[in-house]
């Protein structure tokens, strides 16, 4: 019963900010954006984020080996893909690590806890070069007050996290007995080499999403500087999945309007912005079809 208050009130707060947003708008507005927008380049968006999904899955695969998984990359990809499916239709943004997580279980000692901690690092190693990049972008660009304080509380908060986990890691003492398993594995991940791999990795799946912005903002003519893309995705990414709202609704196209509004982009070309960033995922993820049925017909 908490679970679907939890819900219900994530989802109303989701639609109230997303009704609020739309009503700064008009449909006039939208239909002339779409008119004079430039869809070869949401092909070329589209085409990107596939891409990127792939390198991804390139870098679960690296993870899940050092914990022991052995399967091949087309494997990896597969369940990828057919993760981002299930995220198109599951209220939450881990519905798809879920289903990855289930599948890849190995029925093997602590296959559990290894698929977790693979699906689990993927995600953090993300999010450490998602702050990089707003480093990055905070170098690059500084000139608004309140992102500037955003950035630098991530960024500080972040590098606290960092230290903490590594003095935790050097001093096993810390570590109640329980989770020694869990300590064991995580020093198999980090590896100078899996660390590097996953890292370069990360940099490039996170550089096509920065580029996809850019291409976005191409599409619909809008004149943003190439540095403030270090700022917007990243921030934009990691606002989103504050567990508020069901997916970031309302949260990511508030902070995709709030962003843009430096460079005097109204609302209706903000939300269109936004919308289309979350039709070129949906179109991406749809391949996951094809793994969803493979699954179904086997079962």
């Amino acid at each position: 019963m908490k679970d679907k208050i939890k819900f219900i009130l994530k989802l109303l707060f989701g639609l109230g900010v997303l009704i609020f947003l739309f009503s700064k708008t008009s449909f006039k507005e939208f239909i002339n954006l779409l008119a004079n927008a430039n869809y070869k380049m949401f092909v070329l968006i589209i085409f990107m984020y596939i891409i990127g999904q792939i390198i991804s899955a390139k870098k679960w695969m690296i993870l899940a080996e050092r914990l022991r998984f052995k399967n091949s990359f087309i494997y990896y990809l597969k369940l990828y893909f057919l993760g981002m499916f299930y995220n198109i239709f599951l209220p939450t943004n881990i519905g798809g690590d879920i289903v990855k997580i289930s599948t890849i279980n190995d029925k093997k000692t602590h296959s559990i806890k290894r698929a977790v901690l693979s699906v689990l690092s993927d995600r953090i190693t993300g999010l450490c070069i998602l702050i990089f990049f707003i480093t990055l972008g905070f170098y690059l660009h500084h000139n608004n007050t309140i992102l500037n304080i955003i950035s630098i509380g991530i960024i500080f908060s972040s590098l606290i996290g960092i230290f903490l986990f590594i003095y935790i890691m050097k001093n096993k003492r810390f570590i109640p007995l329980k989770y020694k398993k869990i300590s064991d594995l995580i020093l198999l991940l980090c590896q100078k080499k899996c660390l590097v791999e996953i890292s370069v990795i990360s940099i490039i799946f996170h550089f096509i999403l920065i580029v996809m912005h850019y291409c976005i903002a191409q599409m619909y003519n809008l004149n943003i500087p190439f540095g403030y893309y270090f700022l917007l995705y990243p921030i934009i990414a990691i606002i989103s999945s504050l567990p508020i709202s069901i997916n970031g609704m309302g949260i990511k196209e508030f902070a995709y309007v709030y962003m843009l509004k430096p460079f005097d982009i109204d609302t209706s070309t903000s939300l269109l912005f936004a919308m289309t960033f979350n039709m070129a995922v949906i179109f991406a993820s749809t391949l996951g079809f094809i793994p969803y049925m493979s699954k179904n017909q086997n079962n």
